[in-house]
C-alpha cells in the first residue's frame, strides 16, 4: 500500500522527501521533535512553529499555527483553522512549496463533496 507523504525543494535547492507516519510539523526553528516528524523552512514569513498536519487514518489534516499565514492551493487558511488534505495538494510556507501526495486516499468525484471533506471549522 502506497505511504503519504511530502515532497519539497529546500533552501540549498535539494529535493526533500518524509513519509507521514502521524503527524508532521512545520517549523523555521525546531528543537526537541524528531527530524522524520518535521519540515524545517528557514525563511523570514515562517513562524517558529508554524503548522501541524496529522493523518489519521485515511485522512490528512493541516492546522495553521502560524502568524504569518499558510496557504493550501494558493488560498490562506485563517489563523487556527484546520483543512483536510488530498493528493496534489500544495501547501506554501514562506516562499516553499510543499506537495502532498496521498496516493491511497480517495478523491471526491463532486465540487461539492471535495468542499464538505476539505474545510473544517477553526
Amino acid at each position: 500500500m502506497p505511504k503519504t507523504y511530502f515532497e519539497w525543494i529546500d533552501e540549498i535547492q535539494e529535493k526533500r522527501r518524509l513519509e507521514v507516519i502521524d503527524k508532521v510539523f512545520i517549523y523555521r526553528v525546531c528543537v526537541g521533535i524528531n527530524e522524520t516528524k518535521r519540515i524545517i523552512v528557514k525563511h523570514k514569513l515562517v513562524s517558529r512553529d508554524h503548522a501541524k498536519i496529522t493523518l489519521r487514518g485515511s485522512n490528512l489534516q493541516i492546522t495553521d499555527t502560524s502568524i504569518n499565514g499558510t496557504w493550501v492551493n494558493s488560498v490562506r487558511l485563517a489563523a487556527g483553522s484546520s483543512q483536510y488534505l488530498i493528493d496534489g495538494d500544495e501547501i506554501r510556507v514562506g516562499e516553499t512549496l510543499i506537495r502532498v501526495r496521498c496516493p491511497d486516499l480517495v478523491t471526491p468525484d463532486k465540487e461539492e463533496d471535495m468542499a464538505e471533506r476539505r474545510w473544517l471549522l477553526p
